[in-house]
């Protein structure tokens, strides 16, 4: 990737963000299933 396509990505994120065209964390570990509870030893003993 060139600087300037890679410069091009940056703005475009940029613009996004601005615009609140963004996921949360909590959306992207919902979309790819990370957002269950996690088990500790105690808990299984």
């Amino acid at each position: 990737m060139s600087a300037e396509e890679l410069n091009a990505r940056i703005d475009k994120s940029e613009e996004d963000f601005r615009n609140g065209k963004y996921k949360t964390s909590e959306e992207l570990l919902a979309k790819y299933g990370l957002n269950k509870p996690i088990v500790t030893n105690k808990e299984i003993q």
